[in-house]
């Protein structure tokens, strides 16, 4: 008993101490608002995920039934997750390709999280957005490329997997809008965008941001990500200790280590049972039967898969919710038992600087800025990023054609080259013309006076 009292005073002095360095007036989501309308909040950091792009028709990648991982059983795969591995996209690239044509960016409409995000930088307040998120919406929505990080990489850039040789990010995309494979015109390996898979590290820009950023953050806003994987995850333990932090999520996330473990328990119980299950059954018609050997295989791939997921490895996600990659120092990459939490999490229970507001992200931010004051600019962000969507030939299809547009500037500078080249010969002959005139007019007159003197 005297241990448990013991415990029991050093969280209520531990909480107090939160209390008195959080600079929260109330711990609830008018306690933000009223932080950010004080003027305490001038460098702003967001932190999203792939629930902020659900509305804009680009499913997350968790959710049961809906989620991408629930959808991925049509392109046959040993585990969902196999679709963004680096090592099977060597042997089998068209899943990636055919999942690319859906979630090439260009054809989706930012939503009003993303948009609240660009409000925040019309007010001077954001100083930077870390996304995991690869569908480009932060800078569709208006926000200049230097206030996003894009922390699992993005369509920007492609190239080759065996020799690292940039390629033409025009080419892959007619390559996946072709159903075809693009391929290396140097060495003839595929091609992938710069986004990250298994087994690569996540972007230098992110890794020299986060140090960066962090530090100086006076708010930390964290929307649509399940905080799963390191590294991005254990960011929302690097802002200073009297910062406060808002998740704005469906489900509650990124808690202390004691809490994730309790709620984890019972789905890897689950993933051991059934890995356990599968290797006595392969076991089995192995013995009795050596024509099942495919069987044994796909088993051992689903229970290497399970085997990761119980050690901490969890899904990638190329539209951002979660990508494992390797940590500042070049390390692997760590899961969800060695995520945020472990670091020590949000602690929404001791009333300090960690605010939770469970729901669609979306709504989330529209009830913020209407505490704010912003709901009208809010809205009409939102209504004229839709219109300039809904618009043919609109600001949106600059960033796919943005090479098109470089081909056909080439062509007009060109063009003005050939035009000017051929004014300046024009010229010259016609100066050459002039003079060998003038030179007659002169012999001819020259001689007429010679005539006259004789």
């Amino acid at each position: 008993m005297c241990h448990q009292q013991q415990q029991q005073q050093q969280q209520q002095q531990q909480q107090q101490q939160q209390q008195e360095q959080s600079l929260l007036s109330r711990c609830d989501l008018a306690g933000v608002a009223h932080y950010i309308s004080s003027g305490h909040a001038r460098n702003i950091v967001v932190m999203a995920g792939a629930g902020i792009s659900v509305s804009a028709g680009i499913p997350d990648f968790r959710t049961p039934g809906t989620g991408l991982y629930s959808q991925l059983q049509r392109f046959q795969l040993p585990w969902p997750e196999a679709v963004f591995d680096i090592r099977f996209f060597r042997h089998n690239p068209k899943a990636f390709y055919l999942l690319a044509k859906e979630l090439f960016p260009g054809g989706h409409c930012p939503t009003p999280a993303h948009f609240f995000i660009k409000l925040l930088h019309d007010k001077g307040l954001l100083l930077r957005t870390f996304t995991q998120n690869i569908d480009a919406l932060e800078q569709l929505a208006g926000l200049p490329g230097g206030k996003v990080v894009p922390a699992h990489g993005s369509f920007d850039g492609a190239h080759c997997i065996d020799c690292r040789r940039a390629c033409s990010v025009h080419a892959i995309q007619q390559a996946v809008h072709g159903d075809e494979l693009a391929t290396c015109d140097s060495c003839g390996g595929l091609v992938k965008p710069d986004i990250v898979f298994f087994g690569e590290p996540l972007p230098a820009l992110f890794h020299r941001r986060r140090l960066a950023d962090l530090a100086q953050a006076d708010l930390l806003i964290v929307m649509g990500s399940s905080l799963a994987v390191q590294p991005f995850a254990g960011m929302i333990d690097a802002v200073p200790a009297h910062c406060p932090r808002l998740l704005i999520n469906r489900t509650k996330v990124g808690q202390n280590q004691q809490q994730q473990q309790q709620q984890q328990q019972p789905v890897l119980q689950l993933k051991l049972q059934q890995t356990s299950t599968c290797s006595s059954d392969s076991s089995g018609r192995s013995n009795s039967n050596n024509s099942d050997a495919d069987d044994a295989d796909c088993c051992s791939a689903f229970e290497n898969n399970a085997a990761a997921l119980t050690a901490g490895s969890s899904c990638a996600n190329i539209s951002g919710d979660e990508v494992p990659a390797a940590d500042a120092a070049g390390g692997s990459s760590a899961g969800p038992a060695a995520s945020a939490a472990a670091a020590g999490g949000f602690d929404f229970s001791s009333g300090g600087r960690d605010v939770l507001l469970l729901g669609d992200c979306d709504a989330g931010v529209r009830q913020l800025a209407e505490l704010l004051g912003w709901h009208g600019e809010l809205q009409q962000l939102v209504q004229a990023g839709r219109e300039a969507f809904e618009q043919p030939g609109g600001t949106w299809k600059v960033r796919e054609h943005r090479e098109v547009l470089c081909g056909m500037r080439c062509c007009v500078m060109l063009c003005c080259a050939a035009g000017a080249a051929f004014l300046l010969w024009g010229s010259l002959v016609g100066s050459r013309s002039r003079c060998v005139q003038r030179r007659r007019v002169c012999a001819e007159f020259c001689g007429g006076q010679q005539q006259k003197r004789v």
